[in-house]
């Protein structure tokens, strides 16, 4: 430690986050899951689906890029985790009003899932998400649900 030249640090964080006006939200839509994983740890699943209403996201959404707008953000990362959110059957909405064109340069979309939906709801999500910068997945693998091909197949596609 006695190496590093700290007085000459000038700033510190994620490339993507230096060089823009990066507002970064990471959300959990829900605890639900629907697979019981035999490790999974108590808190990070339920068997409940429950979600706030559909309108409540939207005005989140819109209220979250007001502030940021406000405070001089003018790009926005958003993360969507749960439990599974694919879940929650109107994601795909959800993420589609993540979009509004010109007023953000900049909209990525990231979402950690098991893959469990169908290969046509993810032709979907490649749809919604179209108008965005950036979308990316972390696909987590669960041997005690998924099917080894089936999930390669969806990260192929």
């Amino acid at each position: 430690m006695n190496d590093i030249p700290f007085n000459d640090i000038t700033s510190f964080g994620q490339q993507t986050m230096l060089d823009r006006k990066l507002f970064n939200i990471s959300w959990i839509l829900g605890r639900f899951c629907n697979y019981k994983c035999s490790y999974c740890w108590p808190y990070a699943r339920t068997d409940n689906p429950v979600y706030v209403e559909f309108d409540t996201y939207i005005k989140t959404i819109d209220e979250i890029k007001s502030q940021a707008r406000l405070n001089g953000f003018t790009d926005f990362h958003w993360s969507f985790s749960g439990g599974e959110p694919t879940a929650y059957k109107q994601l795909l909405d959800v993420i589609k009003h993540l979009d509004d064109g010109p007023l953000s340069p900049y909209q990525s979309v990231h979402m950690t899932t098991n893959l469990s939906p169908s290969i046509s709801w993810w032709k979907r999500f490649h749809e919604h998400t179209s108008l965005l910068q950036r979308r990316s997945i972390t696909a987590s693998y669960h041997s005690e649900f998924a099917k080894e091909t089936e999930f390669g197949d969806k990260c192929v596609m």
